[in-house]
């Protein structure tokens, strides 16, 4: 078996066990979901349109894989490999959106708050991507200084790297797991949100004006972060007037539809630097 096909076993496996679970879930609480559909007129248009929004994060997520896999050599820090990851992680996440949103009126707490814990791991997971990414530039621009020239060693960096995605994700997890529940999630979204994507603008930013990365577009890309950055802080505020209905959850998704074709295009659209 060669490293390609070991790759390809690696993607392939535990995406078929998540989707596996995800649909266990999805009949295990078809009660409320029934309940959910029969009670709200307009239910079935969210149930569509984040079907079309997880549609499409698959095709992003399949194009970013075959890139990967056309590259004569696979490193699993290559940016096609990490945005298809990214992509693929938000599909589970927006599968849990999906079962948060059917279950949110006629489920028990417990059952509610399990739910809504997984879904904001998967959310944290599905950054871990663009941390690691982030992280990385952040060394190679500390690398640039005399004082930190030890970094130019890659083991040195990759190493340093590791360690901090893996200390930002189990404090974010500990996080969710101890305080979360349907009160605190206004709370604890935009505590780890914020700063997240507000890094990955900056370093996407800074990418451009030092002229790296490119393979993708770092402005669009910027862009792109930037407008997801002012919707997940405008959207708490929207969730408090309007409350979790059907009108304002359509209008969520379809504006985060819009964000990620950006971001998409940031990567399919590579920068021509002078």
């Amino acid at each position: 078996m060669n490293k390609k096909e070991k790759y390809l076993i690696g993607i392939i496996s535990p995406t078929i066990i998540g989707l596996i679970i995800t649909l266990i879930l999805f009949i295990a609480n078809l009660d409320p979901i029934i309940k959910t559909i029969n009670a709200y007129e307009g239910t079935w248009i969210i149930i569509v349109i984040i079907i079309i929004r997880i549609i499409l994060l698959a095709g992003m997520s399949a194009y970013m894989f075959k890139q990967w896999f056309n590259q004569e050599h696979q490193y699993l820090s290559d940016i096609p490999f990490l945005f298809a990851l990214f992509f693929l992680l938000v599909i589970f996440g927006k599968s849990f959106d999906l079962l948060y949103n059917l279950t949110y009126y006629f489920t028990d707490r417990f059952t509610f708050l399990i739910i809504l814990k997984v879904r904001f791991l998967i959310g944290a997971l599905s950054l871990s991507p663009m941390y690691y990414l982030s992280i990385g530039m952040i060394l190679f621009f500390l690398s640039l200084y005399e004082k930190y020239k030890k970094l130019d060693d890659k083991k040195v960096s990759n190493q340093i790297q590791l360690i901090t995605l893996s200390i930002i994700i189990l404090l974010i997890s500990a996080l969710i797991i101890i305080f979360l529940d349907d009160e605190t999630n206004k709370i604890i979204l935009p505590a780890i949100v914020i700063p997240s994507f507000l890094t990955i603008v900056l370093i996407f930013y800074f990418a451009y004006k030092n002229k790296r990365l490119s393979q993708v577009n770092p402005l669009i890309l910027a862009i792109g972060f930037s407008a997801y950055l002012i919707s997940q802080i405008i959207r708490p505020i929207f969730q408090i007037i309007f409350g979790n209905e059907v009108p304002f959850i359509f209008f969520s998704e379809l504006l985060d539809l819009i964000i990620y074709f950006v971001i998409f295009i940031g990567l399919i659209k590579k920068i021509e630097y002078d």
